[in-house]
């Protein structure tokens, strides 16, 4: 292992590893936090906890979507293929099209969605409160990783 090799590991791994630590550590954090909530009722924490584990399981199903978008992209890059930008915009639109429909039942169901998931009323009523941000968390969480797997390697990330 030459020092050039343990530098290019150093300079494209570890943000790339700070990045997934950092990723999965936040679902930690808002458990941790929403325990601290000072007067939050048990209904409240409960739903609060199911809402992290359910962004946990959608966070995992994008991870495929994003590793695909990296792997195709860092590729074409490495051939300086001229196509670059546009497969990577492309993979972009397509994974914020196929998030976006995969989150029109949060939306549209998210009365039934809460009763699935837990059979206390009072964590329902919560729970329906909090299903809609998860919409909008997990297209933005998309846009970022997809924008940050590529732009470490480039030497702009983090």
């Amino acid at each position: 292992l030459s020092k050039t090799e343990l530098r290019e590991f150093i300079v494209l791994g570890i943000p790339q590893i700070l990045g997934s630590f950092s990723g999965w550590l936040i679902f930690e954090f808002q458990l941790m936090a929403l325990t601290n909530i000072s007067g939050i009722t048990k209904d409240a924490r409960a739903a609060g906890a199911i809402w992290v584990q359910i962004e946990s399981s959608l966070a995992s199903a994008q991870d495929g979507w994003i590793r695909s978008t990296s792997m195709r992209t860092i590729n074409l890059l490495g051939k300086q293929d001229p196509g670059a930008q546009k497969a990577f915009a492309l993979f972009n639109a397509l994974a914020l099209a196929a998030v976006g429909l995969t989150n029109v039942p949060f939306f549209l169901y998210q009365a039934q969605l809460a009763s699935y998931v837990s059979n206390d009323r009072l964590v329902q009523v919560w729970l329906h409160r909090l299903l809609w941000v998860l919409a909008i968390h997990t297209l933005t969480r998309i846009a970022f990783i997809n924008s940050n797997m590529l732009f470490v390697p480039m030497g702009r990330g983090m």
